[in-house]
């Protein structure tokens, strides 16, 4: 290997390799590895990534990637020739202290339980990303990157963060029905995820948090009025109100169970109803 970067903020127990890379971890007991990097005030050194070559963009991707596996701003640092296989003595132990924003708790869980859930995502997930005809035909990247920018600010604007998630989660469902024109996102959303198997629906007045026109309203309330609360006006006169701050939690999950169905990602231990139950 020719090249190495240090990883900051991304937990991993097991050595593994993807896409032509190494990955070491620096911390091989799960109780030190989710501290280190699940640490909201600092950036710790979590691992080392060895590499042949080195490619900007593919460690713009690799670091979005473990971004988007934790749910908080990963690091990787520049590469540094290899002269020495003292990996870890070559980068600062803290790259940064500022404050991490907790996107709401890891996507995939451990290594140390599953030892290849997460590794077999890098692999597909980076692999995806290089192929441009794919996310042409699919918008995945769009989906995916704006799945990322929420939790990686470090001053998260509730109103920004909702309208990039719908935003990249429109682009996807459009592109993959060909549908760039219809005026029913809430219905064409519905269809689309139905497709992919989740059990949503277009409106059910009996569970509105299913009902993706809860998301919709609230998506053009925040455009056209700059408000986080929509309103829903029945023909009988009684009315709706939805809460932003209701609907958000339940909405980051079901975008991020997309981006991993997106790709034909799947595993046994992921709970697909998880947006809705908030049981991870």
């Amino acid at each position: 290997m020719s090249y190495a970067c240090a990883i900051y903020g991304y937990e991993f127990t097991k050595p593994f390799e993807c896409q032509g890379m190494r990955f070491l971890p620096r911390h091989s007991w799960v109780t030190e590895a989710q501290a280190a990097a699940r640490d909201l005030g600092q950036y710790n050194l979590t691992g080392i990534v060895l590499m042949d070559s080195y490619e900007a963009e593919q460690i713009f991707r690799l670091e979005a990637v473990l971004s988007f596996i934790e749910h908080l701003d990963v690091l990787i640092a520049d590469p540094e020739k290899v002269v020495t296989e003292d990996y870890f003595a070559r980068f600062p132990s803290v790259a940064r202290r500022a404050k991490r924003n907790n996107g709401g708790g890891a996507v995939l869980h451990q290594d140390t339980f599953f030892p290849d859930m997460r590794s077999n995502f890098i692999e597909l997930a980076m692999e995806r990303l290089a192929d441009d005809a794919f996310c042409t035909s699919t918008g995945w990247n769009t989906l995916f990157f704006k799945a990322t920018v929420p939790f990686r600010q470090h001053n998260p604007y509730l109103d920004v963060s909702y309208f990039l998630l719908f935003s990249g989660l429109e682009t996807y469902v459009r592109r993959t029905m060909m549908r760039p024109e219809d005026r029913d996102v809430a219905a064409l959303v519905a269809k689309r995820l139905r497709q992919m198997g989740f059990d949503i629906y277009s409106y059910k007045a009996s569970d509105l948090k299913r009902s993706a026109d809860s998301y919709a309203r609230l998506r053009n309330a925040l455009f056209h009025n700059s408000s986080t609360q929509a309103i829903r006006r029945a023909k009988d006169g009684t009315t709706t109100a939805y809460e932003l701050r209701d609907y958000y939690s339940h909405f980051v999950i079901l975008v991020s169970l997309v981006v991993l169905k997106g790709i034909g990602f799947s595993h046994p231990r992921i709970h697909w109803d998880s947006w809705i139950t908030m049981q991870h």
